[in-house]
């Protein structure tokens, strides 16, 4: 990664070598045969002076404004995920301890129902319509492309981008249902659709075989959308994102199961997830290919 306070120096050197070639050498001589202006206000030497050094912060400044607000949106995420636990808490307490379904069911071909705006209601269209979400939050993460995030039904049935997925294997199921609570990832940052080249070999499409893909609300399998029902997740512990099992993070230019050095995710090499003990924490790529993070239910249906 490159060190961005020695970028800033590096930039600002250049900047004044540029900026120098525009000013006559002439300029900046300090003769005493200088005229001497007749009044208060700066020489042209004292503006290209301040000029120079006006360009230089501005230059060195950008990096760090660009570090600063990749910091700002690796909180307000956290702030998210936040919400989005205390608002799945909310609604296991009044069902029976088991999180939300992944989405309203279609019964003509199991995919998920669309609603008469085309729209998906999906777990976080439960959790904002049900479970007493934060108004002040979002299920849209700021580093997030809209573009790269699929609308699904929100508030009150209008379209809402969502840059979160739900794993697969937790939900309607408790806690209770997994050997380390502690350690299984619950939500976590995802991409809709392969955007990006996001890892995404089994797309959902909603609406037919020639209707938009809208799935980035699922952190799915690469051997299809189902939870295995017993054994160890499809090919995991193979060291490259295409081959970890686990598909839709938010790692762009993972599609052809590029290695982590080579991924792009949104907060300075990782992404975010939210614990099903209620913690959140961040994954670099080699830490989402751990297969104790995507452990499968030990209890219930």
């Amino acid at each position: 990664m490159i060190n961005l306070h020695s970028a800033s120096i590096g930039i600002g050197i250049l900047a004044v070598s540029l900026l120098s070639l525009f000013i006559p050498a002439d300029s900046l001589d300090d003769s005493p045969n200088e005229e001497k202006p007749n009044n208060e206000y700066f020489s042209k030497k004292d503006v290209k002076v301040i000029a120079v050094a006006l360009a230089v912060f501005v230059v060195a400044a950008v990096p760090t404004y660009i570090i600063m607000k990749g910091q700002l949106n690796a909180y307000l995420c956290r702030l998210n995920l936040q919400a989005i636990s205390v608002s799945m808490s909310n609604y296991m307490v009044d069902n029976d301890d088991r999180l939300p379904p992944m989405y309203v069911v279609n019964p003509d071909n199991g995919l998920p129902a669309l609603d008469s705006k085309g729209l998906p209601s999906v777990w976080a269209s439960t959790l904002i319509n049900i479970s007493g979400f934060d108004p002040k939050r979002s299920f849209l993460c700021p580093s997030a492309q809209v573009g790269n995030t699929v609308q699904v039904e929100g508030l009150n049935g209008k379209a809402m981008p969502l840059s979160y997925g739900l794993y697969a294997a937790v939900a309607e199921h408790s806690k209770s249902d997994f050997a380390n609570a502690s350690s299984v990832v619950m939500v976590a940052e995802t991409d809709n659709g392969g955007a990006d080249h996001t890892f995404d070999p089994c797309p959902i499409r909603p609406g037919g075989a020639n209707g938009p893909i809208m799935d980035g609300f699922m952190i799915g399998y690469s051997t299809g959308n189902d939870v295995p029902s017993s054994g160890s997740l499809p090919m995991m512990g193979q060291g490259l994102i295409k081959h970890a099992g686990i598909t839709r993070l938010a790692f762009a230019d993972t599609s052809s199961g590029l290695t982590d050095k080579s991924t792009s995710p949104r907060h300075e090499g990782r992404i975010l997830a939210l614990f099903l003990d209620g913690h959140y924490g961040f994954l670099n790529a080699r830490q989402a290919e751990d297969e104790s993070n995507w452990a499968l239910p030990v209890n219930g249906p």
